[in-house]
């Protein structure tokens, strides 16, 4: 069981005398801004030790604690327990672990008798949690770096009970710092906004002030040079500030929609121009420019007056793997995440994906279209797949990576396709696989009919399909 718990911790073994350190900078730069002593590095090293003290304490309570909830579930039904340690409202089950831990404490010894079905349920709860976040094994390995001895004293002393409660309180301490934001895709309470709705809410204010630009100007071509500020960095500054505020970051209200949506517009300024030019032929065109300029978050670090702490604090949230935005920004929750977020653009039109790629007016953008998806999972990073903008240019690469297969070939969820609608040998279209069944294979295409992302299907035998590149996990 232990072994099993440390092997996510033993990955990240590197990154645990950072986090130590990080605490301790942070004891030292709270007493030298209060104090004028230059004893700061013996004053954090007291704050750690109270913290030590702290946290022995509270586990140990917390073991009693979780001791009778163990064995009052139990008790009541197998059914409950395993609805309370499902439930996605974390905190809803904190107050319930609270409110009835005035049972007996002989109860414990009932409890470590059902470790069996109790340990069954907390694996399952905790292995959900490290999937949705991807980055608890941080501060685990972390702790158990830090109170190595207390973890053995009190893993001797509780066993299962202790390792249970153990990972609540790293969850607790989770949801409420910086890396609360993680957790703002989850409906925490009933009816609360969730951050992926948040961010349609905002790209759907964008794409409206384009369309009311375009709709009070007579132009002959729009030229748009859309650079606006990445959801990462948005979210990871608001996360921050908010913060540093003492509100918490796991749900969204009235206020912080408001908030976001100051910091939005704040972030990405939309300007405009409509200009008489002339071509070689002397033809005259009224041509409308619209100019999206978006800041980063380091510019708005700066706009905010962030002390050094936050600036540590903005960069780890920053240098975390792009997936575990996907959740945050789009909703995504697969373990493909690839097919995942590309099936939450369908509907989209292409200026978000062309204007990435660096494009000013509408191109042809399928092949765009994947990149900009490889890019988001971090696909590109990895060189998972290529950046490419012309479906021959993919082709090219997959097969010069040995990752090309023949439109005989029964491709998987992730697998690119690409298409030849002349079957002529000149491929014209790409997409990607979102499942095969019954020799129907399902796609999301970029720029597919009348320019929008659309879900398509077709036989697995249809000669427009070329081929298929294939990825490299």
């Amino acid at each position: 069981m232990l072994e099993n718990i440390s092997d996510k911790s033993i990955k990240t073994f590197d990154r645990a005398t950072t986090f130590a350190e990080n605490y301790k900078d942070n004891i030292s730069y709270k007493y030298e801004e209060s104090s004028s002593s230059s004893n700061a590095n013996n004053f954090a090293t007291n704050q750690t030790e109270n913290m030590v003290s702290k946290v022995t304490h509270s586990t140990v309570n917390f073991a009693h604690s979780l001791g009778n909830i163990a064995i009052s579930n139990v008790k009541n039904s197998f059914s409950n327990i395993k609805n309370v340690f499902s439930t996605k409202k974390n905190l809803k089950t904190v107050n319930y672990l609270k409110n009835v831990a005035t049972v007996e404490k002989e109860t414990i010894e009932i409890a470590q008798r059902n470790t069996r079905t109790f340990r069954s349920i907390v694996k399952d709860r905790i292995r959900n949690i490290l999937i949705a976040t991807k980055i608890t094994g941080i501060i685990i390995k972390a702790i158990f770096s830090v109170f190595q001895f207390l973890f053995w004293i009190l893993f001797a002393l509780f066993g299962i009970v202790f390792i249970a409660i153990l990972f609540i309180a790293i969850i607790l301490l989770l949801l409420f710092s910086i890396y609360g934001i993680f957790f703002s895709n989850e409906e925490i309470v009933d009816n609360n906004i969730v951050m992926p709705e948040v961010v349609d809410i905002l790209n759907d204010e964008l794409d409206s002030q384009i369309e009311n630009i375009k709709a009070s100007n007579v132009y002959d071509d729009c030229y748009i040079t859309y650079n606006k500020t990445a959801w990462e960095e948005l979210l990871a500054v608001y996360a921050v500030k908010t913060y540093h505020t003492g509100n918490n970051l796991l749900t969204v209200d009235d206020v912080d929609l408001e908030e976001l949506k100051s910091m939005f517009w704040e972030m990405n300024v939309i300007t405009y121009e409509l200009l008489e030019e002339t071509d070689d032929n002397g033809n005259i065109f009224n041509n409308l420019y619209i100019n999206i300029d978006g800041k980063s978050a380091y510019d708005y670090a700066v706009v905010y007056n962030f002390t050094d702490i936050q600036i540590r604090q903005l960069n780890e949230l920053l240098d975390v793997d792009k997936s575990i935005w996907l959740p945050v920004i789009y909703g995504v929750n697969s373990s493909n995440e690839f097919v995942s977020l590309a099936l939450a653009q369908v509907g989209n039109t292409g200026e978000e994906y062309w204007g990435w790629y660096g494009f000013d007016s509408e191109v042809d953008w399928c092949a765009i279209f994947v990149s900009w998806l490889a890019d988001k999972v971090g696909y590109l990073d990895t060189y998972t797949l290529p950046r490419f903008s012309v479906v021959s240019d993919g082709i090219e690469w997959f097969k010069s990576q040995n990752l090309w297969e023949e439109n005989t070939y029964t491709p998987n969820p992730g697998d690119i396709i690409f298409f030849d609608w002349e079957a002529d040998g000149k491929p014209n279209h790409v997409g990607i696989v979102e499942r095969v069944d019954n020799d129907i294979v399902y796609t999301i295409e970029g720029n597919s009919t009348d320019g929008i992302c659309r879900q398509k299907e077709y036989s697995i035998y249809n000669e427009v399909i070329y081929g298929y590149g294939i990825l490299r996990y």
